[in-house]
């Protein structure tokens, strides 16, 4: 025969997991696809606005963002080497939450860089970084300047998911 308390200790332990088990899907609940890099420069070799970017990596992003990555972290990027053109894209891939939280902030701290350097003459310049996109989505983080920011950013997110 069940007491009366043994009833609640159950029941209480099964709350217990159930908000546990909440948790930690509401944690995952912003995953992406796993998708390698090779599928993400496929997307973009057709985009017009694309041609006559440099393609860069890891090293390139280093530089250009100041970030650093974890051992599995990669980055596929495409920027103008013209020193008035800021068109840029970044696909960034890292599976460290610490890292990534770190690379995003980097990012912001570089687009307020180009909004400061182009602030009183840029008009167009002006235009491009105002509509940027910085985003996260699961392991990877979409980073967009270009009349097309809107269009790339869907085309990844039709990739990773």
């Amino acid at each position: 025969m069940i007491k009366k308390g043994n009833i609640l200790f159950y029941f209480e332990i099964i709350i217990a997991f159930g908000m546990l088990l909440f948790s930690v899907l509401s944690i995952r609940g912003t995953t992406s696809k796993d998708v390698s890099f090779t599928d993400i420069k496929r997307t973009f070799e057709d985009y017009e606005t694309m041609k006559g970017l440099r393609i860069g990596g890891k090293d390139d992003a280093e530089r250009r963002y100041g970030i650093s990555f974890s051992e599995r972290g990669n980055c596929y990027i495409r920027y103008s080497e013209v020193l008035l053109n800021v068109t840029e894209f970044a696909i960034i891939y890292e599976p460290n939450q610490d890292t990534r939280y770190i690379q995003e902030d980097k990012l912001n701290e570089y687009l307020q860089e180009l909004k400061n350097k182009f602030n009183n003459y840029g008009i167009s310049q002006n235009d491009l970084l105002k509509h940027a996109i910085i985003e996260t989505r699961g392991d990877y983080i979409i980073f967009c300047i270009s009349k097309d920011a809107k269009a790339w950013e869907e085309a990844v997110l039709s990739v990773v998911g």
